[in-house]
């Protein structure tokens, strides 16, 4: 299950002309309705697991036809703008694009397949919207974590990243303490880099990945 432009981002990427099994094209819409459309040509064709290759959308509309169908879900991201991939909701529209609800499945994809060389092909714009969505992470997940009671070891985790981190909005830059200045150095100027179009993705994620290396395994 697919789109058109993951579509084409994965193939170009493969340097395949054909995917590797009969692909269901989803109208982009994340509606229920277009789930149960493509739920039915699964059906169909008596598909034993859904493979979705694409961005949030995709994988919210895959997730739904997973669970219409009691099918295993493997989800291969193919941008990094979006946490749709690992989370066991879907974020549901109707056709006039209003949201209509986030429902939580009762399982979610058995594997995802993260290949970093195919996600740094796409716009930097979506590198850039990813960090954003990572940020505004913490203001929906804040009210949460302040109601629970007994948080699970993932979760004080997030909580203190959070709770130890900040932006500085004049410039941009992220800080953490919990991470060694000098790979949030790299990190933050090759990003500034890659936005005026001086640097792409794969040679800031390499060169915040050897900068990591250096700090902590050197």
């Amino acid at each position: 299950m697919t789109g058109e432009l993951s579509a084409q981002a994965f193939l170009d990427y493969t340097g395949s002309s054909e995917f590797f099994a009969p692909a269901l094209r989803y109208d982009r819409s994340a509606t229920e309705r277009n789930a149960r459309e493509l739920a039915e040509q699964a059906r169909a064709l008596d598909a034993d697991a859904i493979v979705a290759i694409g961005a949030g959308k995709l994988a919210d509309t895959a997730k739904n036809v997973a669970e219409i169908l009691d099918l295993d879900l493997i989800i291969v991201p193919t941008l990094a703008c979006a946490c749709a991939a690992y989370t066991p909701f879907s974020v549901n529209y109707d056709d006039e694009h209003r949201y209509v609800g986030s429902p939580l499945h009762g399982r979610n994809s058995v594997a995802m397949i993260v290949d970093s060389a195919l996600i740094s092909r796409a716009p930097a714009e979506k590198m850039v919207g990813g960090i954003g969505d990572t940020i505004a992470k913490w203001y929906e997940c804040a009210p949460v974590l302040e109601r629970a009671n007994d948080l699970s070891a993932f979760d004080q985790q997030t909580q203190d990243f959070y709770k130890w981190s900040y932006v500085d909005t004049e410039t941009c830059e992220i800080y953490d303490s919990y991470v060694n200045s000098a790979v949030w150095s790299v990190l933050n100027t090759e990003m500034q880099e890659m936005m005026n179009g001086d640097k792409d993705p794969a040679t800031v994620a390499a060169d915040t990945q050897a900068a990591y290396d250096a700090a902590y395994n050197g």
